[in-house]
């Protein structure tokens, strides 16, 4: 067989041959034909780097051409005229002497013979002004295909610009309009509190468990402030029963404050979805129904009268 028969129809008999044989190869036949193959693809691949680099030397010349008919007015649409009529005969795209004439133009002063062992790809690639070491570097040295992309890839690591940390707290939008805020707690001690604060809460909704914690008054404040005016002329016993009444107080009427706030943002969620259809807000509805029963019952027993509104007998 002559190994150098490298027309298309043998390649395409080889190649089908290859995968119908169901027989193991020779091997020293494989390795031969690997490496005849092997050779074969550098020279053409050298031959189509130096073709293609003619290319954009004459697109070079021919754009050089163009652009000295612009300089004089009254051949201007001669010019449009010749180029149109150029693109017609040659099938070619509007900017496809631009972009063979900017790769000649880049390279013009480097040696054809250190562009030799590029693929046109990574020719193309180096044009970038991002890489103009490389082209520097051609200038006097041959490069591989191998070693210009290395040279690339640290020039791309270099600029790549350090990802911006994400937000602690940042809104979020689905496909369906819907709005959620993003919140990422890296305290693992804090996370684990907010959890147990939550299981053991009453609430069976997240986000109101959150609008909870966010609106629960500071009661110790206010008792420290009632204990530390202590009279003199007070048995202790006296004034420390007196403070416990007074702490108790507090305590009775920041839980009734608490159960009227929920109540009322309950009856506001009702209002809203009263009329809905949506699964997951009828479960809200559900929900806020559920709660509301045991905050007036839990009212009553404060000695409040659960049959007023919540918002009328809120401050």
């Amino acid at each position: 067989m002559n190994h150098r028969d490298f027309s298309p129809v043998r390649v395409k008999n080889t190649v089908t041959a290859i995968a119908q044989f169901e027989q193991p190869l020779d091997q020293n036949f494989l390795a031969d034909e690997i490496f005849t193959s092997a050779e074969f693809f550098a020279n053409e691949l050298k031959k189509a780097t130096q073709a293609f680099l003619r290319a954009c030397e004459s697109a070079l010349i021919l754009k050089t051409e163009f652009d000295k008919i612009l300089d004089v007015p009254k051949e201007r649409k001669l010019l449009a005229q010749q180029r149109q009529q150029i693109q017609e005969k040659y099938g070619w795209t509007q900017n496809l002497v631009s972009s063979f004439a900017k790769i000649g133009e880049f390279f013009s002063e480097v040696d054809e013979r250190n562009l030799e062992l590029l693929d046109i790809h990574t020719i193309k690639t180096a044009t970038s002004e991002k890489y103009e070491s490389v082209r520097q570097q051609l200038m006097s040295d041959r490069l591989t295909t191998l070693q210009a992309r290395q040279q690339m890839a640290n020039i791309n690591k270099a600029l790549k610009k350090p990802k911006k940390p994400p937000e602690i707290m940042e809104w979020e939008t689905d496909k369906d309009g819907a709005v959620r805020l993003l919140i990422r707690l890296e305290d693992e001690e804090a996370g684990k509190e907010l959890k147990k604060q939550y299981q053991e809460s009453e609430e069976t909704c997240f986000p109101f468990f959150i609008r909870q914690l966010l609106r629960r008054p500071k009661f110790e404040e206010q008792i420290q402030v009632i204990c530390a005016a202590s009279p003199t002329d007070v048995d202790d016993s006296v004034w420390q029963e007196a403070q416990n009444e007074v702490a108790t107080y507090i305590e009775s009427q920041a839980e009734i404050q608490d159960l009227l706030t929920k109540i009322n943002r309950n009856e506001q969620f009702l209002e809203r979805y009263a009329s809905t259809t949506c699964p997951s807000e009828r479960l809200i509805v559900s929900v806020c129904l559920e709660e509301n029963s045991r905050h007036r019952k839990r009212l009553q027993e404060l000695g409040v009268e659960s049959g007023a509104s919540a918002r009328s007998l809120l401050p």
